[in-house]
């Protein structure tokens, strides 16, 4: 039988090659490493991660990085070389800190988990694969930051340059920018760019479609003529969102301008709504969630769809509520969602008239926890009415700054939510103690 290879000076110097390629192939295979941060810190710090260490640099074919907690990249710059991962846990972030860089090489690939964050305060390089939405059921992550990215970005998740309420920052691409179907988030708390509200600012063409939302900052009051450019381009924009979610807000109404090189948010006198919201509160009970809103007038209401979503952008109606039609009168409302999701959702109206035209509501979230006892207690501060909803039977009890109990009140299981009339109460601080079987909860409130 002829050999397959033989260690000849010519023909010989060929196979021997060829073998060593596939041991060296095997061995950076079989040296592929997974590392898991075991809690917040550092990239570059030792106690950071697990047993493996800190991540190699670049990280190699094969190497996964599991983030699983919140993990800056400071004083070094890391490459994610071509056939290595970065996974980023669900709700975890990971922050490019200022003056460094994350780079994606040809073959590398990040890929964010639901509400996951890519914060970028300095530099992201894109050559290889950025999934903010992977589509394998990982759920959307955020980009945020105000740092830069280089490289052609598609928004295939969430791109909120502040991500919460409170921050503001300004997102630079320097490459071609396309929303591809997905959603912008921007806040608004003022008329300057960067300080005073979100801004994407492309150094190139911009390509638009997807979800825009537009949300205030909690405190800030919008007038009739601010004007808040949200996106710049040197290139061009094309296209528009297929879809707006804009601010709520009396008397005033917001719309999108579309212009060669921007996009801009402008603000003028509303038309009178055709209902006024006095409130909107969602209370997690033992086993559902209780909805109550009421209105301050209401002008051609057909009703309201109940719509409630896991991350704040896809939405589920649950249900519809009938409205009062037109009245002057304040109206309350209530639902209750017999089968809500265990952690944080995410619930809102849809407003209908007779005449088939639409407004939403202020988003409320509520944290579900399952059969664990609740009790939630609002408005605070109050002035009038205290509302005080139990999940289960339980007294409730008023007590002055001294712990003197100025009223007790049983509260039964069939009747969840109990009105406390606080307003021949003087102004100040009292207390409330809620005590249901073992458990005692004491709150604050203050009386205006």
């Amino acid at each position: 039988m002829k050999k397959t290879c033989e260690l000849k000076f010519v023909g010989g110097r060929k196979c021997l090659v060829a073998s060593i390629f596939c041991l060296c192939f095997l061995a950076n295979s079989l040296l592929a490493i997974t590392y898991t941060s075991d809690k917040d810190g550092n990239w570059n710090s030792n106690g950071t991660w697990d047993s493996n260490g800190t991540p190699r640099n670049p990280l190699e074919s094969g190497d996964i990085v599991r983030i699983k907690h919140n993990i800056r990249i400071i004083s070094v710059n890391i490459t994610v070389g071509s056939g290595s991962t970065i996974s980023i846990d669900p709700g975890k972030r990971l922050e490019i800190h200022q003056a460094h860089s994350l780079t994606i090489n040809s073959g590398g690939t990040v890929f964010l988990q639901a509400n996951s964050n890519l914060q970028v305060e300095g530099v992201l390089n894109i050559n290889g694969a950025l999934y903010l939405n992977n589509g394998n059921g990982f759920g959307t992550g955020v980009l945020s930051g105000d740092g830069t990215v280089n490289g052609t970005f598609t928004n295939n998740g969430i791109v909120a340059p502040g991500i919460v309420g409170g921050q503001i920052k300004c997102l630079t691409f320097n490459d071609p920018y396309n929303n591809s179907g997905n959603t912008l988030q921007i806040q608004l708390n003022g008329t300057t760019a960067c300080s005073g509200h979100d801004k994407v600012i492309v150094n190139d063409p911009i390509t638009l479609s997807g979800t825009l939302n537009v949300s205030l900052v909690p405190g800030f009051i919008p007038v009739i003529g601010n004007s808040f450019t949200i996106m710049s381009s040197t290139g061009a924009v094309t296209g528009t969102f297929s879809s707006t979610i804009l601010p709520v807000y009396p008397g005033v109404s917001f719309t999108v301008q579309y212009n060669v090189n921007s996009v801009v948010i402008n603000t003028q006198a509303s038309a009178p709504l055709p209902i006024e919201l006095k409130s909107f509160t969602a209370t997690p009970l033992r086993n559902n969630v209780q909805l109550d809103w009421s209105t301050a007038s209401e002008k051609d209401n057909a009703g309201f769809d109940i719509e409630r979503s896991a991350d704040g952008h896809a939405w589920k109606t649950l249900g519809f509520v009938e409205g009062a039609g037109t009245t002057t009168l304040e109206q309350h409302y209530h639902f209750i969602d017999e089968k809500p999701m265990v952690g944080t959702s995410y619930y809102r109206l849809r407003q209908l008239d007779f005449g088939g035209k639409e407004e939403f509501s202020p988003v409320v979230a509520v944290e579900f926890k399952g059969d664990a006892p609740s009790v939630s207690v609002y408005p605070n501060p109050v002035a009038d009415l205290l509302h005080v909803a139990l999940d289960q039977s339980g007294t409730v009890e008023v007590m002055d700054g001294n712990g003197r109990i100025l009223e007790r009140i049983y509260a039964q299981e069939n009747q969840p939510l109990t009105e406390l009339n606080v307003s021949h109460y003087p102004s100040g601080i009292f207390l409330l103690r809620v005590v249901i079987g073992n458990s005692v909860e004491t709150f604050s409130f203050v009386k205006h």
